[in-house]
């Protein structure tokens, strides 16, 4: 029988990239199981040599241009005029990557070695089976919305698809810039199927896509919860769509729902099997992501009805509460909460209980129906609302439940439609129809779930036959172990590929991932940049006296001991300059709160020392001078009071200056005690002197850091740049302009730890030589921790430690 005009439509849909060798394409009639095994070895070993190949060829000194039988990106002249300007950009591709540059000896990763690993789990990312296009359709926008924005045949593809679903948007820039329409092929990451079904000698289709959103991308453990624009992890949006035709007319029918993680800022361990949620971030800043979020949700959809399936007890309970919470909070009668805690109904495999919540919504389902398309221009009804689904995951329960209240929808469709004749059952009188929506929503499931968790969905055996058993139970006891060790070693790395294709992060966030064995979140680095000027600001209205004012504030790495340069431990600490003294606190970021800090006078300053200060030599960016640079600030005892927040009317004052003033009264710490520790790299008029001196250090970290400093830290950063700026190892606030100044955008811009800390010792030189205290020779440069100290000190486990994170998590 001839298919109808949606199923062809769909059967351009799903397409596999077949640019690295042979793989499988199965058909959009099946039922989404592999049709073959292909060798990924092979397949792996060619595209390789094609990759080594084309280092040698750009690695050459001879111009490629000049020799075309070398030059892989030449194109044969007599091209249009389209096709030379998309020669063009893949030229400006070539030249952007350029020829692999010197190794450096002490790299721990060979920069081709990362090159390959990274255009492995590309190819690895695409050929998973998970992205579909559409050469003539869009993919990305629900029958609803198509008809409700109107027809937009006379604007290419691109340019009318979801952009929250057009996943290859940031690696086709350079072809929008130039509009090359024919060349621009949006790729949405979901799933797809189609089946073609029949009822009674009524012939129909029936159709399932599901839509991952960009905008809060990635894995597991990698993406949790919420970020400040209001999207939230796994963030998937489900059309069901029955398409038949009556009396020659086509009647389309769809029921759209979401799922996405619970709307908060929380986070959890990837080093456990069942690791406890713990929640991020103040009130206010929950309150605002959450209100951003469901904003989107009723500006799209309408009346939202949120399905919270957490457990009401145990782990899970205190991120249901505080979400349950932020609902009440936000006070929206177009936002619906209901909780059904689906491990407590469910227990002992009863997963027939599900039916409980389908009654519980019985009256959202007639208050919201669904979308009824005749024709083009006609419409029978609308969808009212959706329902957002969620558990920890969002995959495994959410399947469960989105896959029951999708068959009481279809149900009624099937009824309205004049295909099925049983009021009560459903489906159910329909063995082979009912086994082809089970096995459509099991396929969902897995492919969401492989998606983000790196394996198919668990309770995929209740979702496929409507049964739990046995087998199924191994089944989802070996899926969780296979996750644990994705989530342990294997998610780091292909986040941060996600992430780098998505344009969410440049390539140094491969280096990051080499040093840290983690990446941060797109976003994190300019509000950590504000947390530390918002440090600054704390700190300055405590602890300054009342007769001076704040000329400059930075943050900084400092050892945790006293009087040394090396420790073992290092944590950030704020420090303040006045005209008559500077102020070094230590603060906590979560508290927001000073812990103690140390007045030390400008006159009490015997010299400043600057040089490099290389604390690891594990990796490149931790022992080049230029990235690792630092500063020693040494000074007479007498000249320091200090003051720790205990609670107690205690403090300690070296000088006679009366004045001291701070909001929270604390004790003295009066100690002089001192260390041996990086002695050697004293100045000589700091030793030579009989007198009780005292010395502090600071190190200049990457000024895109995310959280706090550790000793590791090092390395060069891009600034953020205005009245409100991250220098490098320093967060300067000037305080120029108003509040709402330094909410403008923040202007990126590359600096070096070098010259992070000639710029702020040139300034505390000339507020000691206002009072009067900076004759010649006051500023030494000289090594703090040179590298072949810093590699002493470097040990053999350390060492042996690192290469095996570096094993198994890269």
């Amino acid at each position: 029988m001839k298919k109808q005009p949606l199923t062809a439509f769909v059967s351009k849909m799903k397409s596999a990239w077949t640019d690295f060798g042979r793989r499988r394409s199965p058909s959009l009639y099946s039922n989404g199981s592999d049709s073959e095994d292909y060798d990924k070895d092979t397949e792996w070993e060619a595209m390789t040599s094609s990759v080594n190949e084309t280092y040698v060829n750009v690695d050459s000194n001879e111009d490629l241009s000049k020799n075309p039988s070398t030059n892989k990106l030449s194109i044969a002249t007599g091209l249009s005029n389209a096709a030379k300007r998309v020669t063009g950009v893949w030229e400006g591709f070539a030249n952007d990557i350029g020829g692999p540059k010197a190794i450096n000896v002490r790299d721990p990763i060979e920069k081709r070695a990362m090159d390959i690993r990274i255009s492995k789990e590309i190819v690895s990312l695409f050929r998973s089976d998970a992205f579909f296009y559409s050469y003539e359709l869009d993919i990305t926008t629900s029958l609803q919305q198509k008809y409700e924005r109107g027809q937009l045949k006379d604007q290419p593809l691109w340019k009318q698809i979801n952009k929250k679903f057009w996943w290859n948007e940031h690696m086709l820039k350079s072809f929008i810039e130039l509009e090359l329409h024919a060349w621009i092929l949006p790729i949405m990451q979901g799933y797809v199927q189609a089946e073609h079904c029949e009822i009674d000698d009524q012939v129909f289709d029936f159709i399932i896509i599901s839509r991952r959103s960009r905008e809060r991308p990635g894995l597991r453990y990698q993406r949790r919860g919420i970020n400040e624009q209001g999207a939230v992890a796994n963030y998937v949006e489900t059309e069901q769509i029955l398409s038949i035709k009556i009396d020659d007319s086509n009647h389309n029918v769809s029921f759209v729902q979401v799922r996405g993680s619970i709307p908060l800022f929380w986070s959890q361990s990837p080093y456990s099997l069942k690791p406890k949620p713990i929640l991020e971030r103040s009130l206010d800043e929950n309150a605002e992501a959450v209100a951003k979020h469901f904003d989107m949700l009723l500006n799209t959809y309408g009346h939202t009805n949120c399905i919270n399936l957490v457990e009401s007890n145990g782990r899970e309970a205190a991120i249901g509460t505080a979400y349950r919470e932020a609902l009440r909070n936000l006070g929206n009668k177009d936002i619906e909460y209901i909780e059904f805690d689906f491990h407590k109904e469910c227990k002992g495999m009863r997963y027939e209980n599900i039916s409980k919540l389908v009654s519980i919504l019985d009256k959202n389902f007639n208050s919201m129906g669904y979308f009824w398309q005749v024709g083009d221009n006609e419409v029978h009804c609308k969808q009212l609302g959706i329902f957002r689904t969620n558990c920890m995951d969002c995959l495994d329960r959410t399947n469960v439940v989105q896959s029951a209240l999708a068959r009481d929808v279809l149900n009624l469709q099937l009824l309205r439609l004049g295909i099925s004749e049983f009021i009560d059952g459903g489906i159910s009188h329909y063995e082979e129809f009912e086994n082809i929506f089970n096995d459509v929503w099991a396929n969902n499931g897995d492919s969401i779930s492989r998606e983000y968790a790196g394996t198919s969905a668990l309770k995929g055996d209740f979702t496929r036959t409507g049964k739990r058993n046995l087998q199924g139970v191994f089944n989802d006891a070996s899926n969780s172990l296979a996750r644990l060790y994705q989530n342990t070693f294997k998610d780091f790395f292909r986040q941060a590929t996600i992430d780098y294709f998505l344009g969410n992060h440049s390539l140094e966030v491969f280096q990051e991932l080499q040093q840290k064995f983690e990446a941060s979140q797109p976003g994190d680095a300019e509000r950590w940049a504000k947390v530390r000027a918002n440090a600054i600001d704390i700190s300055s209205s405590i602890v300054i006296v009342d007769n001076e004012e704040k000329v400059n504030g930075w943050t900084f790495l400092s050892p945790s001991e006293p009087n040394t340069v090396r420790s073992k431990s290092y944590e950030e600490k704020v420090l303040l300059l006045t005209q008559k003294a500077l102020y070094v606190c230590t603060f906590h970021y979560r508290l927001e709160k000073v812990i103690q800090f140390k007045r030390i006078g400008l006159g009490e300053i015997i010299c400043i020392q600057k040089g490099e200060y290389i604390l690891s030599t594990l990796y490149p960016s931790c022992v080049t001078p230029e990235d690792n640079y630092g500063f020693v600030i040494y000074y007479r005892a007498s000249g320091e009071s200090s003051r720790i927040n205990s609670g107690s009317m205690r403090n300690n004052n070296n000088t006679s200056n009366p004045s001291n003033k701070t909001n929270d009264t604390g004790t003295g710490t009066g100690t002089n005690t001192r260390t041996n520790s990086g002695i050697n790299s004293l100045p000589m008029s700091f030793k030579s002197e009989n007198e009780d001196k005292r010395f502090i250090a600071f190190k200049a970290f990457r000024s895109n850091l995310v959280g706090e400093a550790t000793k590791f830290d090092g390395g060069a950063g891009e600034t953020i740049s205005n009245s409100l700026s991250n220098t490098n190892g320093m967060v300067r606030n000037t305080n120029k302009g108003t509040d709402e100044d330094k909410t403008t955008e923040l202007v990126r811009e590359r600096v070096t730890s070098k010259q992070v800390v000639n710029e702020v010792v040139d300034e505390l030189a000339k507020a000691c030589s206002d009072v009067g205290n900076a004759e010649d020779g006051f500023v030494v440069e000289k090594p703090i921790i040179g590298f072949a100290e810093a590699n002493k000190n470097t040990g053999i486990m350390t060492r042996v430690g690192f290469k095996v994170k570096q094993a198994l998590w890269l």
